[in-house]
């Protein structure tokens, strides 16, 4: 009777680490679905001073690629499409014409995804809205 408890318990351990394993999975999967989609600037926060956003387009695709396209009237020279990856629930990374950028998401719902940085001694933040 002992050894049954004993083996119940590892198998029940086990089988409830294996679930949260997969919730935890479908919880990122949520977000990645959340994030794979076209964002455009709305503001820019330097050091708590908002400052001029330029209106760009930040493209996350499904398919892990991602596209910043630029603004009206602003000088950009096409590059190839970059990459991005979630590398924990609340930090992006971008690898995009031989930058990689890593943001901390301080917001993300189904019209909002704001991402700060640090640029240097100044800290940024980047406040998009869906299209």
């Amino acid at each position: 009777m002992i050894k049954f408890c004993r083996s119940f318990t590892v198998g029940l351990v086990g089988f409830v680490v294996t679930l949260s394993a997969c919730v935890k999975e479908g919880d990122e999967d949520f977000r990645y679905k959340q994030i794979a989609r076209a964002w455009i600037e709305t503001k820019i926060i330097t050091n708590g001073e908002p400052a001029v956003a330029p209106g760009r387009q930040h493209v996350f695709f499904s398919n892990l690629k991602y596209r910043r396209v630029c603004a009206i009237n602003e000088y950009c020279v096409p590059v190839p499409e970059g990459d991005w990856s979630l590398l924990s629930d609340s930090t992006l990374q971008t690898v995009y014409n031989t930058e990689i950028n890593i943001y901390t998401i301080k917001k993300l719902d189904n019209l909002n995804l704001w991402l700060e940085y640090q640029s240097g001694k100044n800290k940024i933040q980047i406040q998009m809205q869906t299209r």
